[in-house]
């Protein structure tokens, strides 16, 4: 026994002699001992499961602070192309614009231009239409007025019958009025370029086939039972595209419930061990069942999105779930019930047993939800009807709500 024990002891035989002091001390003994090596295996298996949890909780800050860093930097270059795009349509609509304001103002300027040289052009030669025609180097040239100039002799050769000379003249200077006339007119050819340049086409890129997140959860069993709390729980899933809009979906979810019924209930405590049926006397009762569950879900599913093009995209699921229970302490407390008790209020006793690990299969998951997509994340809220096909009181059916975030993946 402990110091506190002999202190305990001794103040009790200071009090004086009664009947059966001796049996009952020892079944008090007893009972401190049993909750002493229950409570040192309870904390050492708690400060196991802490330095787990302080390992995962450090993986997560670490992820959450990769993904806020990538979601900054992917704002910015959005933020960035916004603006690049914005000016862009600016420009092609200022040159829009001009255009057509250019079409307004002048909208034959051209085609007088060339009806006069050809009217022009057919009275000069009118007269002279049986005439031989002047060498071909001339004609070639009087489209330039500066080569037509060049290539014009001053004192025309004897071949050139009289009119010829005049005629190219006359054709020279229409042209280069009429080019002085066009250039004259207000500026447009970098409008003229800039309109007809092509709209800046983006690469497609290309649709995200893979994408992982974190997701938190939380569940309500059914049918309902006094005294077992809500399901509660974090985890992780990943979601690769085989085709279309069919996902094949994976997820890890880390699962805690409390329970403190009035009875056992063989359904919430796996594996399931027959409990003492009294505390070392038939007239000692079962009054009330204690434990903290922890259980870890694995599930493999197929996901259909709805082909439906909205700000929150509906889908459905069905998914395999493999669950493991995880060691537990399961305290069970009884009274005395009856006549042949000791004087005074009945004494309560507490017994606990350690529950050992099991694997529970034939579990599955049918749900509904929805979806709102950006170009790197997508958030999800989700409602699943966990079924068990196993064995009735192998573990119980309940409804299991889900909210996430991913990270699409291109």
């Amino acid at each position: 026994m402990s110091d506190f024990d002999q202190f305990f002891a001794e103040k009790l035989s200071e009090e004086g002699h009664f009947p059966r002091k001796e049996k009952n001390w020892r079944a008090l003994s007893k009972r401190l001992d049993a909750f002493d090596t229950g409570l040192h295996q309870h904390v050492g298996h708690v400060r196991r499961f802490l330095r787990y949890w302080q390992a995962a909780a450090a993986c997560a800050i670490v992820t959450a602070g990769w993904l806020t860093w990538k979601l900054g930097a992917v704002q910015k270059d959005n933020a960035g192309l916004r603006r690049e795009i914005a000016v862009l349509q600016e420009k092609n609509n200022t040159a829009a614009q001009e255009l057509a304001l250019l079409q307004q103002r002048h909208p034959n300027e051209t085609a007088a231009s060339s009806a006069t040289i050809r009217a022009d052009v057919a009275n000069d030669t009118a007269p002279a239409a049986s005439q031989p025609v002047a060498p071909s180097n001339t004609l070639e040239n009087a489209g330039d007025p500066d080569l037509a100039r060049m290539d014009t002799p001053t004192n025309p050769p004897d071949h050139l019958l009289p009119g010829t000379y005049s005629t190219v003249e006359k054709i020279a200077s229409l042209l280069s009025d009429s080019l002085h006339r066009i250039q004259s007119l207000p500026p447009f050819q970098n409008t003229i370029v800039a309109a007809a340049q092509p709209k800046i086409i983006e690469p497609v890129r290309n649709p995200s086939r893979f994408r992982a997140g974190i997701q938190v959860s939380a569940g309500l069993p059914l049918p309902h039972e006094k005294g077992i709390s809500i399901l509660l729980g974090q985890g992780i899933a990943a979601e690769y595209n085989i085709w279309r809009d069919f996902w094949l979906t994976a997820s890890a979810d880390w699962m805690r419930y409390d329970v403190s019924t009035e009875k056992y209930v063989p359904k919430f405590h796996s594996p399931h061990h027959h409990p003492p049926s009294h505390g070392g006397s038939p007239q000692e009762k079962l009054v009330k069942v204690q434990s903290t569950e922890r259980q870890q879900q694995f599930g493999v599913g197929l996901r259909y999105a709805l082909p439906m093009r909205s700000w929150a995209r509906p889908a459905v699921r069905a998914a395999y779930t493999l669950t493991r229970t995880s060691p537990e302490l399961v305290t069970f407390k009884f009274e005395h019930q009856g006549p042949g008790g000791p004087p005074g209020p009945p004494a309560p006793k507490y017994k606990v047993q350690r529950t050992e690990s099991q694997i529970l299969e034939n579990v599955w998951r049918f749900g509904a939800g929805l979806e709102h997509e950006t170009p790197s994340w997508v958030f999800g809220v989700w409602a699943d009807y966990s079924k068990n096909f196993a064995a009735s009181d192998e573990t119980f059916d309940a409804l299991m709500f889900r909210a996430g975030l991913q990270y699409r993946f291109n």
